[in-house]
């Protein structure tokens, strides 16, 4: 089933597309940039793999045997996947360790 939003505000993805290997991001990011109202944002919930290592680590190798593609992203990872879905200001806000809020506006 297709879903078809417009004139939002804000889209929020909450532990979504780690689900998800990058075309099928893109895809999302790409309904949700056709959806946002000039200047909207896409507000996305998730970890982002540290050089440190840890959790996020170990969760990422988990996602790629319960997923078809699906894997947890780099702050390098994650821009690379916004700037080619058309967003153009992109910021990283550590919520709790190693869980980000990533703001990208349109």
């Amino acid at each position: 089933m297709d879903v078809y939003l417009d004139g939002c505000l804000h889209c929020v993805l909450q532990r979504v597309m780690h689900d998800w290997n990058d075309e099928n991001c893109l895809k999302i990011l790409n309904n949700c940039q056709k959806a946002l109202l000039e200047k909207g944002k896409v507000l996305i919930c998730e970890l982002v793999l540290q050089p440190s290592g840890g959790l996020p680590q170990l969760l990422d190798m988990v996602m790629m045997v319960l997923t078809d593609g699906g894997m947890e992203r780099t702050e390098e990872q994650w821009r690379k996947l916004l700037t080619t879905a058309g967003f153009s200001t992109i910021n990283f806000i550590e919520l709790l360790q190693q869980v980000w809020l990533i703001e990208a506006v349109k």
